[in-house]
């Protein structure tokens, strides 16, 4: 007899995320499932993780070729699902023990195309940064509100994904577009049951493949499941009233460039080629930001500038790629009650760098190039809001850390150089 219930999770190359969001499926108060890990090409050990659980219910299938995107795993799994419906679990997101059975409740319940639980995500560790979906005005769906596929099940048959190419929408929004000009019925459970962990907000998310956040929740859902969601719920009542809270809404389009730039700064595509390996001053005026960096201002006496926040860790990359020695100057316009020394700290290439600070121009001496861009991380201790620091009085309701305004570059020959240039650690920084 087929199972119920499809679960499918789309994954690529994070084989250590599905040790969290598998065993969240298999502690699950509903049963009658079975679990379809689809990798996208998989290279690494994901399938002996898949394996190593040991559960009938669960089975692994790699794709031959690379979809780039979840469509293509999700699409897979829904060929060959056996379930009346299907949920999805993206492999770094976890599930409350109860999330089959309470939308499966009220998706028949209410006789419902697609349903949706309630979903935490969770902005960049430390910054205070909550998003929250599937909380319906009045209990009705709206074209506005955006569901995490982390949240979704619906009828099996229902709905294919489309492929990012030729798609001008995010293929997640994509995917609820249809499902409502199909006049699908849409409903929540009205239960926070997932816990999502927006790769696209986590810079180098696939590079580092940190898990330490799931593996937290997940610890705790096992030990004490509603003592685990009220603390979530508590930490979604600060975010609102710090003003740090992010409501899920639909995506407008999305460019190719843009989406490149996501990739990038998921860990999944390295830094195009340098456009000008001439040019020495960068200001930071490059377009995706994610939440480290708030929109370029233009101001009359600086020109660019660029507050960073509200993540602690802000990433710039230039687009040059050193081989020799090399020095920075940056300047940095805004100064902490305290000296900046003991607020900022720098790390470039993912090594903790020393500076020198003379006026509002930071000085890092020298370095050693890779060949590969320069990436420059300013690691804050805390983000500041003018409008909490002020009692009200500011309208800028921001978490703001340093503003930027430009980054040099001095490339120091070795050859004519007399200075010996100090390496920074040869070791891998995991913030």
């Amino acid at each position: 007899m087929p199972p119920k219930l499809s679960v499918i999770i789309a994954t690529y190359n994070w084989s250590s995320a599905l040790r969290c969001s598998i065993p969240s499926v298999l502690y699950q108060s509903f049963a009658d499932f079975e679990l379809l890990v689809i990798g996208d090409a998989c290279t690494d050990d994901s399938e002996a993780v898949v394996r190593s659980f040991d559960d009938p219910r669960v089975s692994w299938h790699n794709l031959p070729e690379r979809a780039g995107s979840q469509s293509g795993p999700n699409n897979f799994g829904l060929l060959i699902a056996r379930g009346e419906y299907v949920a999805y679990l993206g492999h770094d997101d976890v599930w409350h023990p109860d999330h089959l059975r309470n939308l499966l409740a009220v998706v028949e319940r209410e006789r419902a195309g697609l349903g949706c639980s309630v979903a935490a995500m969770y902005g960049p560790r430390g910054s205070g940064i909550r998003g929250i979906s599937g909380v319906l005005a009045n209990g009705v769906d709206s074209p506005i509100e955006f569901f995490p596929p982390s949240s979704i099940m619906h009828r099996r048959g229902l709905l294919i994904w489309n492929m990012p190419a030729g798609n001008s929408l995010p293929v997640d929004c994509d995917l609820l577009y249809r499902a409502r000009a199909l006049g699908t019925k849409i409903v929540s459970s009205g239960f926070l049951n997932v816990f999502k962990f927006n790769s696209a907000w986590r810079r180098d998310s696939y590079r580092l493949r940190d898990t330490t956040d799931q593996e937290s929740i997940l610890r705790r859902l096992q030990e004490n499941p509603a003592a685990c969601v009220e603390a979530e719920l508590i930490d979604l009542l600060r975010a609102s009233l710090e003003m740090r809270l992010l409501h899920s809404r639909m995506a407008t389009s999305q460019t190719e460039t843009f989406r490149a730039e996501i990739k990038r700064f998921r860990g999944l595509e390295s830094e195009p080629p340098p456009a000008n390996p001439s040019q020495t001053r960068f200001h930071p005026d490059f377009s995706f930001g994610a939440l480290e960096w708030y929109p370029p201002e233009e101001t009359a006496e600086w020109g660019v500038i660029r507050w960073s926040g509200p993540a602690l860790e802000s990433t710039m990359v230039l687009p040059v790629a050193p081989s020799d020695n090399f020095r920075l100057r940056i300047q940095v316009l805004n100064w902490f009650p305290t000296p900046i020394e003991e607020e900022l700290e720098l790390f470039v290439n993912d090594a903790p760098v020393d500076y020198t600070v003379d006026g509002f121009q930071l000085t890092v001496n020298p370095i050693a190039g890779n060949g590969e861009p320069v990436r420059i991380c300013f690691a804050v201790k805390r983000t500041r809001s003018p409008h909490f620091e002020s009692n009200g009085q500011s309208k800028d309701t921001r978490w703001l850390g340093i503003c930027l305004n430009w980054v040099e570059i001095e490339e120091i020959r070795t050859a004519a150089s007399s200075e010996a240039p100090s390496s920074p650690p040869q070791m891998s920084v995991s913030r």
